[in-house]
C-alpha cells in the first residue's frame, strides 16, 4: 500500500523572498522511511516537483523537524505543496501518515493512494482530520515564518496574522 499525504498553501504572495528550509511532520510510534516532496503550482493536485528528499522517522511520538538539503526559494506566484510519501509492503507494514482533529482548512487533508497520480480530500472517505505537516521559511533578514494548516493561532506563533515566530 502506498500513501502520499499533503497540505497545500494556495496563497504564497506574502512569502515572496523567503526560502523553505525545513519541513516537519509528526513521527508516530513506528519507525519509517518517508520521502518529502515539495511542489509549486496546482489547485486540486500538486503540479511541479521542485525537491524530493528521503528522511528516516525514528518513532519518537513527537513533531520532527527535517532540514532540507538546499533552500527552496518562494517567489509568491504559485501555490506551495508539502507532501510525504511512504510505501508499505506486506513484510514491512508501516503507516506513518499522522493527522489531528480537523482544523477546517480545506487544504489540510490531501491524499493520494496511487503514488501521486490522483489526489482527493481524505474527507471524501469520511475521515475528518488534518495532516500534521509544517513548513519553515526564512528570509535574508533572518525572519522565520512557520506554515501550518491550522487556521487558529498557536503558542509562540502569530499564525493568524503573519505566521511569524514570536516566542
Amino acid at each position: 500500500m502506498n500513501i502520499d499525504w499533503a497540505i497545500c498553501f494556495p496563497n504564497t504572495e506574502e512569502y515572496a523572498g523567503y526560502n523553505l528550509t525545513k519541513v516537519a511532520t509528526y513521527a508516530n510510534d513506528m519507525p519509517a522511511t518517508v520521502k518529502a516532496n515539495i511542489y509549486f503550482g496546482g489547485v486540486d493536485a500538486p503540479q511541479t516537483l521542485v525537491h524530493s528528499q528521503e528522511f528516516k522517522l525514528e518513532g519518537t511520538e513527537s513533531i520532527v523537524e527535517l532540514q532540507l538539503n538546499a533552500p527552496i526559494p518562494i517567489d509568491g506566484t504559485e501555490s506551495l505543496w508539502i507532501s510525504f510519501h511512504n510505501e508499505c509492503t506486506e513484510s514491512n507494514y508501516v503507516y506513518p501518515a499522522t493527522g489531528c482533529n480537523d482544523t477546517g482548512n480545506e487544504n489540510g487533508d490531501w491524499v493520494s493512494w496511487d503514488k501521486g497520480a490522483s489526489w482527493e480530500h481524505l474527507s471524501k472517505s469520511k475521515v475528518y482530520l488534518t495532516w500534521m505537516i509544517r513548513g519553515y521559511l526564512e528570509n535574508s533578514r533572518g525572519e522565520v515564518a512557520v506554515l501550518n494548516n491550522d487556521t487558529r493561532a498557536s503558542e509562540n506563533y502569530d499564525v493568524y496574522r503573519k505566521n511569524l515566530f514570536t516566542g
